[in-house]
């Protein structure tokens, strides 16, 4: 992890100190850049979590905002799907913020700071999570890795044997990526019953649910609703990977998620987000479900830039900046610059050799 940051936070820097950062903002014109978050951390606060970088550092969020609101045109995400379905330009320097899943954090610390700047965002709710029915299986996971008390797991999941040492926090942090990767692959029928073998084999010792795993209420979602910078998106009812859900329980999910946001705010959701949100997480029936519950626009997890006619069912987002330089890399287009350079550049080599 430490040397992708460093990898990344070079490469940002280079970009930015070469002119290409602002290049890329004139080349990117009538386009839009959309971050996604998750949770927000407070400083200093003991997390209980193996893997912290789905939880932005608060100080580092406020920086963002406030680099946000001077150089760029935060827009609400409504606002830039309705532009893209009407085949318009976007205002330049065009970004929107999301944040998925539905952590009380986006209310506790996110949304002051949103306020404090003004700037719009999009809450995509898990709405189970939100209900207090369900603790999203990931949750589950990680916690059961983060508590374990077995030093050695030997388990097979789907295709997959896992094996690996969890005696430390550091070999337990070291086997989540793994772990995770052979869950994200199994049909959703055959989830739970491997994460219940998973947590047996593990032997983790109870605990609380940890801050940052905690969910917004409905409480504390209509407050945020009644500001009127927080817009609400729907994220599935339980998180599960759609492309790996049969029809009728995509559906079902899409529908509930859908339902229950409507009925605690009041307002019936326009947009969704894939849960993991890859090429392969979704299908064209779970667009053609999107479409037939009445969804407008929907979004991945593909990196790039939204652009107009390019339809609304496959929109692409960002993941969360570690830092201010891969903040300005990502939302002046310079990664996006580099890559496409980059990429024809092997093309033109593969076709000369």
């Amino acid at each position: 992890m430490t040397k992708m940051f460093t990898r990344q936070q070079i490469a940002a820097s280079a970009l930015i100190g070469s002119g290409l950062a602002r290049l890329s903002r004139h080349w990117r014109s009538g386009e839009a850049c959309v971050l996604t978050f998750h949770g927000v951390r407070a400083p200093g606060e003991s997390s209980g979590l193996l893997d912290e970088s789905l939880h932005t550092p608060q100080n580092l969020f406020r920086d963002l905002c406030a680099h946000l609101a001077a150089n760029y045109n935060v827009l609400p995400l409504h606002e830039i799907s309705a532009t893209l379905m009407r085949g318009e330009a976007l205002p330049d320097r065009a970004v929107a913020l999301t944040f998925d899943d539905g952590y009380e954090s986006n209310y506790l610390l996110a949304y002051p700071t949103l306020r404090e700047f003004g700037l719009p965002a999009t809450i995509f709710l898990c709405t189970g999570f939100i209900d207090g029915t369900i603790q999203p299986w990931f949750h589950r996971l990680e916690l059961a890795m983060a508590r374990a008390t077995a030093r050695l797991v030997d388990i097979r999941v789907g295709a997959v044997t896992l094996r690996f040492k969890s005696g430390s926090p550091a070999a337990r942090g070291a086997a989540l990526p793994m772990v995770l990767r052979a869950f994200k692959h199994l049909q959703h029928s055959a989830v739970e019953e491997n994460l219940n073998r998973l947590i047996d084999a593990l032997q983790p010792e109870d605990g609380d649910i940890p801050v940052p795993l905690r969910a917004v209420t409905w409480t504390q979602a209509r407050e945020l609703r009644d500001g009127g910078l927080i817009n609400f998106g729907a994220h599935t009812h339980t998180h599960p990977i759609l492309g790996r859900c049969t029809t009728e329980a995509a559906r079902e999910e899409i529908i509930t998620s859908r339902d229950r946001i409507t009925e605690e705010l009041g307002v019936t959701p326009s947009m969704f987000a894939y849960p993991n949100g890859h090429d392969d997480d979704y299908t064209a029936d779970t667009m053609g479900l999107l479409h037939e519950a009445g969804f407008r626009a929907a979004f991945t997890m593909t990196p790039g830039f939204a652009q107009p006619g390019k339809g609304t069912y496959q929109l692409p987002r960002y993941g969360s900046p570690e830092s201010l330089q891969q903040a300005e890399a990502t939302l002046s287009g310079a990664f996006e610059t580099f890559k496409n350079w980059r990429q024809k550049m092997r093309r033109a080599f593969a076709i000369w050799m």
